[in-house]
Parts: C-alpha cells; structure tokens; sequence
C-alpha cells in the first residue's frame, strides 16, 4: 500500500463526511479563550501531526499561510472513533499502514479525540467544586476511615483525569485505569446508600426541644450533605470517565448511560428532599417565644431555601456531565498552526 493509496482512504472520508480541511479565515481570532482553547500536545503527539501533515499535501499547504488550517469533524470525535476501530477503515489497511511507518495519518485523529477527552474532563471537574478542592479543604469534612476512602477514591479519579493524554496511547495502563474507575464508582454508589440511611435517620429523629437544639441538628444534617454531595460528585465523574477512556461513544450506551444516572440522581434528589421535609416539620413543632423569634424566623426562610434549591443542584451535576457526552458526537473543529519546527492546535469550544 503506497502513499498514494494512503490519501485516496482520506478522500474517501472526507466524501463521507467524517473529516474536511480546508484553509483558515484569517479574520479568526485564536487568542479568543471564550471560543477556542489550546489543546495540550505530547512529543508522541508532534510527531504523528508532521506524520500527517508530511503525508498529505493538502494540509502542508494550508499550513504554509500563516493563519493555518481548520480540520473539521461534522461527526464528532465520536465518529471518528467509530472510523478507526469498526472497520470503516479495515484492519488489514490499518496494518498495512503501521508496516509503512505511516500509521501516524490516521492516528493523529485519535489524537483530536484524547486532547478534547482532556479538555473537556478537566472544564467538568471544576465544576464539582466539592471534588476538584484542594485537599485540606476537603478533609475539614471527613472525619472517618470511610470518608478517607472516599477521599482516596476522588483523588484516583483526579490522577486519571489530569493524567488523561498520557495514559490513554498506553494500552495496558487504560485498561487497568478503567478497572480503577470502575471501583471508583462502586464506592461512590456504596457510600451514597450509607450517608443517605444516616441522613434519613438523622432527619427523623431530629427531636429539637428549642431552636438551639434544631440548629446544632441542622448542623449535623449539612455535615452529612457535604458526604453526600462528595459522594455522588465522584459517581458523576467515574460515570463520565469511563465512557471517555473505554472511548465507547455508541448513542445507545450513552442514551442508556445518561438514562440510568438521570434516574439515579433523582432517586437520590427525592431521599434529600425528604429528609429536609423531615427538618421543616419539625421546625414547626418547636416552642418559639419573643426572644427567639428573629432565629426561629431565619431557620424557616433558610429551610425553605434549601429546599426549592435542591432539585436544581443535582439537576445541573447532571447537566454539565451530560454536556461532555454530547460533545463527542457533535461536530468539532480543530485549528492547526505550525510556528517554527512546532505545531498548535485549538479546539472550538
């Protein structure tokens, strides 16, 4: 298989929708960080970008002005995923390539697909505040042996999210990151049935005889919200990971994926609303007099507060993991620049 052969396969991509290049505007700003973001790249990665771009005239043209290229994805990364592992391009061909030294022009794709996993792990992960703290922050609110296995857990799912171009070219390592996000999520999902048993339990034999006596319960009961939040947080982003590192992007497994932890999470949102429905009730069965009334006044707003907030809280954990899954089977673009003996890619956000 010659070189020859080699482009004709990408024509016939770029004829199927998969992958288009074409030059880029000039009036495109780069340095915009609300639309773009720079993709890290490994030395491995380099060298399978020069790979390709040296094994495709087309590309080395466009990279000759010096505003660059765009590569576009009308599938997603999704679909390219799909092009490299389910014989769209067969195997034998694939092989044939590697014998040439030439595997690197197709490879460079999975390359877009492991620096936007990265990205996009990382833009979700900050979003669970809870998870993404710095560690002292976080063990001001565990107090056993069991919330510092939790804890050893969360920080595993941060090793492999920051860690994730480098692990994902290395085979057997993914596979064994993968086994580890699994037990991860095993031991989010056992933890959340505790602390939601001890948050039931709580709530329900509240007891206060003063509203001193249900403050310091109130207390008590955001404690264990805290473990809860931390908990499902970590379940969340197990749940994300392992479909970016198995890079398993069939729309039925993330249908059924987003399915199982929509219901999960309101199962869990409903036990949380109980349990506050618990606190509100007994509020109303506590003595106030005139000296406690500014306190009894505040403790009922606050309690309201809380919850018509909740549903919205776990509703937008949902909504932020949900938005990574949906990236990888939208269109993406990708803006190549060569500066010196260096390429840059950016990721339209």
């Amino acid at each position: 298989m010659d070189n020859k052969q080699i482009l004709e396969k990408l024509e016939e991509l770029k004829e199927q929708g998969y992958v288009h290049y074409e030059q880029c505007p000039t009036w495109i700003n780069l340095n915009d960080k609300n639309s773009y973001a720079e993709l890290e790249l490994t030395d491995r990665d380099e060298v399978k970008i020069a790979q390709l771009v040296k094994n495709v005239p087309a590309l080395a043209e466009m990279l000759l002005n010096e505003s660059g290229g765009i590569i576009n994805l009308p599938k997603g990364i999704a679909g390219m995923s799909i092009v490299l592992t389910d014989g769209i391009i067969a195997s034998e061909i694939l092989g044939q390539v590697a014998a040439l030294g030439l595997s690197n022009v197709f490879g460079v794709f999975s390359i877009f697909a492991i620096c936007t996993g990265q990205f996009v792990l990382l833009s979700i992960i900050k979003e669970l505040k809870l998870i993404d703290q710095k560690l002292e922050m976080i063990l001001e609110f565990l107090r056993n042996e069991k919330e510092s296995n939790l804890l050893s857990e969360a920080n595993f799912i941060k090793y492999a999210c920051d860690n994730y171009s480098l692990i994902m070219p290395n085979e057997p390592q993914r596979v064994a990151t993968i086994a580890n996000i699994q037990q991860a999520k095993k031991v989010a999902m056992k933890d959340i049935e505790f602390y939601l048993r001890d948050f039931k339990n709580t709530t329900i034999e509240c007891g206060a005889k003063n509203i001193r006596d249900w403050v310091k319960a109130v207390e008590g009961v955001e404690k264990i919200e805290n473990n809860l939040d931390f908990a499902l947080q970590l379940y969340i982003m197990s749940s994300l990971m392992e479909v970016c590192y198995a890079q398993n992007y069939e729309r039925k497994y993330i249908e059924n994926l987003k399915s199982y932890v929509t219901e999960y999470v309101a199962d869990f949102t409903k036990n949380i609303c109980r349990g506050y429905g618990n606190l509100e009730n007994s509020l109303k069965r506590v003595p106030s007099n005139t000296k406690d009334l500014n306190t009894y006044n505040e403790c009922k707003k606050e309690i309201n507060e809380k919850v018509s907030s909740i549903e919205t809280k776990y509703k937008n954990m949902c909504d932020k993991a949900y938005e990574v899954l949906e990236k990888s089977t939208q269109k993406a673009e990708y803006y190549i620049k060569k500066e010196g003996s260096k390429y840059r890619i950016y990721y339209k956000k």
